[in-house]
Protein backbone atom coordinates (compact mmCIF):
# COMPACT_ATOMS: atom_id res chain seq x y z
CA UNK A 1 0.00 0.00 0.00
CA UNK A 2 1.25 3.39 -0.24
CA UNK A 3 3.20 5.12 2.60
CA UNK A 4 1.44 6.86 4.96
CA UNK A 5 0.87 10.35 4.31
CA UNK A 6 -1.58 13.63 5.53
CA UNK A 7 -4.44 13.70 3.85
CA UNK A 8 -5.16 17.15 2.35
CA UNK A 9 -9.12 16.96 3.20
CA UNK A 10 -10.76 15.60 5.26
CA UNK A 11 -12.99 12.25 4.86
CA UNK A 12 -16.31 12.31 3.20
CA UNK A 13 -19.92 10.84 4.38
CA UNK A 14 -21.23 8.18 3.16
CA UNK A 15 -24.76 8.33 1.23
CA UNK A 16 -26.89 9.18 3.75
CA UNK A 17 -24.37 11.66 6.32
CA UNK A 18 -21.95 14.70 5.84
CA UNK A 19 -18.19 14.56 6.40
CA UNK A 20 -17.23 14.31 10.12
CA UNK A 21 -16.79 17.51 11.97
CA UNK A 22 -15.06 16.18 14.62
CA UNK A 23 -12.10 13.61 15.99
CA UNK A 24 -13.63 10.48 17.94
CA UNK A 25 -13.18 10.81 21.30
CA UNK A 26 -10.89 8.07 23.07
CA UNK A 27 -13.43 6.81 24.53
CA UNK A 28 -15.65 6.05 21.23
CA UNK A 29 -12.31 5.16 19.91
CA UNK A 30 -12.11 2.04 22.15
CA UNK A 31 -15.61 1.33 22.18
CA UNK A 32 -15.16 1.22 18.47
CA UNK A 33 -12.73 -1.41 19.15
CA UNK A 34 -14.61 -3.23 21.27
CA UNK A 35 -17.59 -3.36 18.89
CA UNK A 36 -15.05 -4.44 16.09
CA UNK A 37 -14.38 -7.83 18.06
CA UNK A 38 -17.90 -8.41 18.28
CA UNK A 39 -18.41 -11.67 19.55
CA UNK A 40 -20.77 -13.91 22.09
CA UNK A 41 -19.41 -13.00 24.99
CA UNK A 42 -22.15 -10.98 27.19
CA UNK A 43 -22.09 -7.27 27.20
CA UNK A 44 -21.37 -6.68 30.47
CA UNK A 45 -17.99 -8.26 30.23
CA UNK A 46 -17.05 -6.06 27.31
CA UNK A 47 -17.94 -2.64 29.13
CA UNK A 48 -15.70 -4.30 32.20
CA UNK A 49 -12.88 -5.11 29.37
CA UNK A 50 -12.63 -1.58 27.92
CA UNK A 51 -12.07 0.03 31.56
CA UNK A 52 -15.00 2.78 30.62
CA UNK A 53 -17.79 3.34 33.60
CA UNK A 54 -21.06 1.70 31.86
CA UNK A 55 -22.43 4.71 31.47
CA UNK A 56 -19.59 6.12 29.18
CA UNK A 57 -19.37 3.12 27.32
CA UNK A 58 -22.68 3.09 26.64
CA UNK A 59 -23.07 6.81 26.06
CA UNK A 60 -20.01 6.17 23.25
CA UNK A 61 -21.64 3.09 22.08
CA UNK A 62 -24.82 4.94 20.95
CA UNK A 63 -22.83 7.57 19.49
CA UNK A 64 -21.24 5.13 17.36
CA UNK A 65 -24.02 3.51 16.13
CA UNK A 66 -26.12 6.90 15.72
CA UNK A 67 -22.99 8.52 14.04
CA UNK A 68 -23.17 5.09 11.20
CA UNK A 69 -19.50 5.26 12.26
CA UNK A 70 -19.66 1.43 12.50
CA UNK A 71 -22.90 -1.12 11.68
CA UNK A 72 -23.96 -4.53 13.01
CA UNK A 73 -24.68 -7.87 11.04
CA UNK A 74 -24.67 -11.59 11.46
CA UNK A 75 -22.47 -13.26 9.23
CA UNK A 76 -23.64 -16.42 8.13
CA UNK A 77 -21.33 -19.72 7.34
CA UNK A 78 -22.24 -19.55 3.44
CA UNK A 79 -21.47 -23.13 3.33
CA UNK A 80 -24.62 -24.03 5.26
CA UNK A 81 -26.77 -22.87 3.00
CA UNK A 82 -25.09 -24.51 -0.36
CA UNK A 83 -23.18 -21.20 -1.44
CA UNK A 84 -19.43 -22.15 -1.86
CA UNK A 85 -18.12 -19.96 -3.97
CA UNK A 86 -16.83 -16.21 -3.04
CA UNK A 87 -16.24 -13.87 -6.15
CA UNK A 88 -14.89 -10.42 -5.85
CA UNK A 89 -15.40 -7.91 -8.58
CA UNK A 90 -13.29 -4.76 -8.89
CA UNK A 91 -14.33 -2.36 -11.90
CA UNK A 92 -12.50 0.36 -13.22
CA UNK A 93 -15.30 2.44 -15.23
CA UNK A 94 -14.34 5.80 -17.18
CA UNK A 95 -15.06 8.47 -14.92
CA UNK A 96 -19.03 9.14 -14.67
CA UNK A 97 -19.85 5.99 -15.49
CA UNK A 98 -19.88 4.10 -11.90
CA UNK A 99 -23.72 4.67 -11.23
CA UNK A 100 -24.44 2.24 -14.25
CA UNK A 101 -21.83 -0.13 -13.41
CA UNK A 102 -22.93 0.11 -9.59
CA UNK A 103 -26.37 -0.60 -10.30
CA UNK A 104 -26.11 -3.37 -13.13
CA UNK A 105 -23.44 -5.45 -10.66
CA UNK A 106 -25.31 -4.56 -7.35
CA UNK A 107 -28.34 -6.41 -8.86
CA UNK A 108 -26.52 -9.66 -9.94
CA UNK A 109 -27.30 -12.62 -7.80
CA UNK A 110 -25.48 -13.60 -5.08
CA UNK A 111 -24.25 -9.94 -4.44
CA UNK A 112 -24.11 -9.07 -0.73
CA UNK A 113 -21.66 -5.91 -0.49
CA UNK A 114 -20.76 -3.13 -2.75
CA UNK A 115 -18.63 -0.03 -2.65
CA UNK A 116 -18.32 2.56 -5.44
CA UNK A 117 -16.27 6.13 -5.51
CA UNK A 118 -14.39 7.77 -7.98
CA UNK A 119 -13.23 5.17 -10.65
CA UNK A 120 -14.00 1.76 -8.65
CA UNK A 121 -17.02 -0.34 -8.61
CA UNK A 122 -16.17 -3.18 -5.99
CA UNK A 123 -18.86 -6.35 -5.63
CA UNK A 124 -19.00 -9.12 -3.22
CA UNK A 125 -21.07 -12.27 -3.74
CA UNK A 126 -21.25 -15.35 -3.32
CA UNK A 127 -22.38 -18.59 -5.26
CA UNK A 128 -23.92 -21.59 -5.12
CA UNK A 129 -22.41 -25.53 -6.56
CA UNK A 130 -22.48 -24.38 -10.56
CA UNK A 131 -19.71 -21.76 -9.59
CA UNK A 132 -19.41 -18.37 -10.33
CA UNK A 133 -21.30 -16.59 -12.94
CA UNK A 134 -19.73 -15.85 -16.10
CA UNK A 135 -17.96 -12.22 -16.04
CA UNK A 136 -20.21 -9.52 -17.90
CA UNK A 137 -18.35 -8.52 -20.87
CA UNK A 138 -19.92 -5.05 -20.43
CA UNK A 139 -18.93 -4.12 -17.03
CA UNK A 140 -15.82 -2.30 -18.24
CA UNK A 141 -12.13 -3.46 -17.10
CA UNK A 142 -11.30 -4.28 -14.17
CA UNK A 143 -10.39 -7.49 -12.08
CA UNK A 144 -11.59 -10.45 -10.94
CA UNK A 145 -11.50 -13.29 -8.55
CA UNK A 146 -13.35 -16.52 -7.48
CA UNK A 147 -12.29 -18.67 -4.33
CA UNK A 148 -13.74 -22.17 -3.25
CA UNK A 149 -14.93 -21.50 -0.08
CA UNK A 150 -14.21 -25.19 1.10
CA UNK A 151 -10.49 -24.58 1.03
CA UNK A 152 -9.12 -22.01 3.10
CA UNK A 153 -8.89 -19.10 0.70
CA UNK A 154 -10.30 -16.38 3.19
CA UNK A 155 -8.13 -16.02 5.80
CA UNK A 156 -9.18 -12.64 6.59
CA UNK A 157 -13.04 -11.21 5.97
CA UNK A 158 -13.74 -7.59 5.91
CA UNK A 159 -12.01 -7.79 9.34
CA UNK A 160 -11.08 -3.90 10.55
CA UNK A 161 -10.08 -4.45 13.55
CA UNK A 162 -6.37 -5.05 13.38
CA UNK A 163 -6.18 -1.59 11.31
CA UNK A 164 -8.76 0.46 14.06
CA UNK A 165 -6.63 -1.58 17.16
CA UNK A 166 -3.34 0.30 15.57
CA UNK A 167 -4.89 3.32 15.42
CA UNK A 168 -6.02 3.36 18.65
CA UNK A 169 -2.91 2.22 19.91
CA UNK A 170 -4.18 -1.61 21.31
CA UNK A 171 -3.87 -5.05 20.61
CA UNK A 172 -5.99 -6.43 18.79
CA UNK A 173 -8.09 -9.28 20.62
CA UNK A 174 -9.64 -11.55 17.48
CA UNK A 175 -7.69 -10.19 14.56
CA UNK A 176 -7.51 -11.95 11.83
CA UNK A 177 -11.03 -13.04 11.34
CA UNK A 178 -12.67 -14.99 8.39
CA UNK A 179 -15.93 -16.01 7.76
CA UNK A 180 -17.68 -18.21 10.33
CA UNK A 181 -17.72 -22.38 9.78
CA UNK A 182 -20.39 -24.49 10.97
CA UNK A 183 -18.95 -26.62 13.89
CA UNK A 184 -21.40 -29.73 12.72
CA UNK A 185 -19.71 -29.35 8.64
CA UNK A 186 -16.98 -32.10 7.61
CA UNK A 187 -13.89 -31.15 6.31
CA UNK A 188 -15.24 -31.04 2.89
CA UNK A 189 -18.47 -28.18 4.21
CA UNK A 190 -21.08 -30.75 3.04
CA UNK A 191 -23.78 -31.47 5.79
CA UNK A 192 -26.47 -29.23 6.20
CA UNK A 193 -27.65 -27.74 10.09
CA UNK A 194 -30.74 -28.82 11.53
CA UNK A 195 -33.54 -26.91 10.28
CA UNK A 196 -34.87 -24.91 13.53
CA UNK A 197 -30.63 -23.73 13.82
CA UNK A 198 -30.97 -22.80 10.49
CA UNK A 199 -34.41 -20.57 10.81
CA UNK A 200 -33.00 -19.51 14.00
CA UNK A 201 -29.83 -17.89 12.05
CA UNK A 202 -31.81 -16.50 9.29
CA UNK A 203 -33.77 -14.58 11.97
CA UNK A 204 -30.48 -13.09 13.49
CA UNK A 205 -28.92 -12.44 9.74
CA UNK A 206 -32.69 -10.41 9.11
CA UNK A 207 -32.37 -9.16 12.35
CA UNK A 208 -30.55 -5.64 11.26
CA UNK A 209 -33.41 -4.96 8.87
CA UNK A 210 -36.55 -5.51 10.10
CA UNK A 211 -37.48 -2.05 10.35
CA UNK A 212 -41.01 -1.06 8.47
CA UNK A 213 -38.81 -0.18 4.83
CA UNK A 214 -36.27 -3.30 5.67
CA UNK A 215 -33.46 -0.56 6.04
CA UNK A 216 -30.84 -0.99 8.39
CA UNK A 217 -31.85 0.24 11.60
CA UNK A 218 -28.67 1.13 12.81
CA UNK A 219 -29.41 0.01 16.16
CA UNK A 220 -27.19 -1.87 18.57
CA UNK A 221 -28.37 -6.04 18.79
CA UNK A 222 -26.28 -7.55 21.52
CA UNK A 223 -28.57 -6.30 24.08
CA UNK A 224 -30.95 -8.36 22.24
CA UNK A 225 -28.77 -11.65 22.05
CA UNK A 226 -28.25 -10.96 25.86
CA UNK A 227 -32.10 -11.64 26.31
CA UNK A 228 -31.79 -15.26 24.25
CA UNK A 229 -32.33 -14.92 20.72
CA UNK A 230 -30.14 -16.79 18.59
CA UNK A 231 -27.79 -18.38 20.90
CA UNK A 232 -27.80 -22.33 19.35
CA UNK A 233 -26.62 -20.52 15.77
CA UNK A 234 -24.33 -18.46 17.33
CA UNK A 235 -22.85 -21.26 19.28
CA UNK A 236 -22.93 -23.77 16.43
CA UNK A 237 -20.96 -21.26 14.70
CA UNK A 238 -23.41 -20.60 12.10
CA UNK A 239 -23.81 -17.09 12.42
CA UNK A 240 -21.13 -14.63 13.81
CA UNK A 241 -22.01 -11.47 14.80
CA UNK A 242 -19.97 -8.64 13.14
CA UNK A 243 -19.28 -4.96 13.28
CA UNK A 244 -17.75 -3.38 10.20
CA UNK A 245 -16.69 0.48 10.17
CA UNK A 246 -18.68 3.16 7.32
CA UNK A 247 -15.22 4.01 5.60
CA UNK A 248 -16.99 7.32 3.94
CA UNK A 249 -18.39 8.67 7.68
CA UNK A 250 -15.28 7.59 9.38
CA UNK A 251 -13.76 10.63 11.59
CA UNK A 252 -9.99 10.74 12.30
CA UNK A 253 -8.38 9.80 15.50
CA UNK A 254 -5.37 11.26 17.58
CA UNK A 255 -4.13 12.83 14.10
CA UNK A 256 -5.07 10.28 12.02
CA UNK A 257 -7.73 10.38 9.18
CA UNK A 258 -8.41 7.90 6.69
CA UNK A 259 -7.72 9.15 2.98
CA UNK A 260 -8.56 6.28 0.76
CA UNK A 261 -9.45 2.36 0.17
CA UNK A 262 -7.14 0.60 -1.65
CA UNK A 263 -6.86 -3.37 -3.45
CA UNK A 264 -3.85 -4.85 -4.29
CA UNK A 265 -4.28 -7.73 -6.50
CA UNK A 266 -1.52 -10.01 -8.04
CA UNK A 267 -0.62 -13.42 -9.39
CA UNK A 268 1.60 -15.49 -7.15
CA UNK A 269 5.29 -16.32 -8.01
CA UNK A 270 5.89 -20.18 -8.96
CA UNK A 271 6.58 -21.79 -5.35
CA UNK A 272 5.24 -19.03 -3.21
CA UNK A 273 2.01 -19.76 -1.53
CA UNK A 274 -0.60 -17.35 -0.18
CA UNK A 275 0.24 -18.36 3.19
CA UNK A 276 3.45 -17.55 3.18
CA UNK A 277 2.63 -13.94 1.73
CA UNK A 278 -0.68 -13.62 4.13
CA UNK A 279 2.02 -14.48 7.15
CA UNK A 280 4.67 -12.13 5.63
CA UNK A 281 2.87 -9.41 5.23
CA UNK A 282 1.03 -9.52 8.90
CA UNK A 283 4.11 -10.59 10.77
CA UNK A 284 7.22 -9.12 9.79
CA UNK A 285 5.73 -6.09 7.34
CA UNK A 286 3.08 -5.14 10.16
CA UNK A 287 0.10 -4.81 7.56
CA UNK A 288 -3.05 -5.37 8.74
CA UNK A 289 -5.42 -5.92 5.93
CA UNK A 290 -9.15 -5.65 6.15
CA UNK A 291 -9.41 -8.23 3.34
CA UNK A 292 -7.40 -11.29 2.28
CA UNK A 293 -8.32 -13.74 -0.36
CA UNK A 294 -6.78 -16.20 -2.86
CA UNK A 295 -7.54 -19.04 -5.71
CA UNK A 296 -3.93 -20.68 -4.89
CA UNK A 297 -2.84 -18.22 -8.21
CA UNK A 298 -3.26 -14.69 -7.19
CA UNK A 299 -4.46 -12.79 -4.09
CA UNK A 300 -6.40 -9.72 -3.48
CA UNK A 301 -5.65 -7.42 -0.28
CA UNK A 302 -7.38 -4.41 1.00
CA UNK A 303 -6.31 -2.25 3.10
CA UNK A 304 -6.81 1.61 4.33
CA UNK A 305 -4.21 4.57 3.58
CA UNK A 306 -2.34 6.28 5.23
CA UNK A 307 -1.66 3.19 6.61
CA UNK A 308 -2.51 3.13 10.34
CA UNK A 309 0.77 3.49 12.81
CA UNK A 310 2.96 1.14 13.63
CA UNK A 311 4.90 -0.04 16.39
CA UNK A 312 7.91 2.89 16.55
CA UNK A 313 10.34 -0.08 18.48
CA UNK A 314 10.17 -2.68 16.14
CA UNK A 315 11.71 -2.96 12.45
CA UNK A 316 9.69 -3.98 9.72
CA UNK A 317 10.07 -4.85 6.29
CA UNK A 318 8.42 -2.80 3.85
CA UNK A 319 5.29 -4.32 2.22
CA UNK A 320 6.38 -3.11 -1.09
CA UNK A 321 9.57 -5.28 -0.74
CA UNK A 322 6.97 -8.59 0.22
CA UNK A 323 5.06 -7.55 -2.24
CA UNK A 324 7.69 -7.95 -4.88
CA UNK A 325 9.64 -11.14 -3.58
CA UNK A 326 6.14 -13.04 -3.82
CA UNK A 327 4.00 -11.47 -6.49
CA UNK A 328 4.90 -12.15 -10.58
CA UNK A 329 2.90 -8.39 -10.92
CA UNK A 330 0.94 -6.12 -8.79
CA UNK A 331 -1.84 -3.84 -9.60
CA UNK A 332 -2.94 -0.91 -6.95
CA UNK A 333 -6.05 0.14 -7.02
CA UNK A 334 -7.50 3.15 -4.83
CA UNK A 335 -10.07 5.37 -4.35
CA UNK A 336 -10.55 8.30 -2.09
CA UNK A 337 -12.97 7.86 0.57
CA UNK A 338 -14.68 11.39 -0.04
CA UNK A 339 -16.30 9.79 -3.19
CA UNK A 340 -17.23 6.54 -1.49
CA UNK A 341 -20.56 5.18 -0.51
CA UNK A 342 -21.97 1.53 0.03
CA UNK A 343 -25.16 1.39 -2.16
CA UNK A 344 -25.56 -2.40 -0.36
CA UNK A 345 -23.70 -3.23 2.92
CA UNK A 346 -23.32 -7.03 3.90
CA UNK A 347 -26.88 -7.42 2.82
CA UNK A 348 -26.67 -11.37 3.63
CA UNK A 349 -30.62 -11.39 3.88
CA UNK A 350 -30.45 -10.98 0.50
CA UNK A 351 -29.15 -14.79 0.24
CA UNK A 352 -31.11 -16.80 3.20
CA UNK A 353 -33.93 -15.59 0.89
CA UNK A 354 -33.13 -17.01 -1.56
CA UNK A 355 -31.22 -20.06 -0.43
CA UNK A 356 -33.33 -21.62 2.15
CA UNK A 357 -34.47 -25.00 1.28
Amino acid sequence: MPEPVKPSHPAGGGPQGGAPTREITPAEAGVIASLMAADAIPERERIRASGLSPRTYETARRRSFAAGWVYERFVPDPLAWRLPYLRFDIVRPDPGEEGQFNDRLAAAPGAFHVWRGDGLVFVASFAGEGGPRQPDKSAGPGWRLSVDLREPSVPIFFDFEGAWSRIVGIPPRVYPRSMPSWSGAGQSGEGRPPVSVRREAETLIRRPFAGRDGAPSGRHLGSWIGLGGGRRAMSARLVQRRCFLDLARLPGFDGWRLRSVGFVMGPLRAGAGPESLYRELLFEGGMTPFLFASDGESVLIGALSPAPPGAPDRPRTRISEILASRLESSTLITTPVTSLSTPVAHRYDRLTATRSD
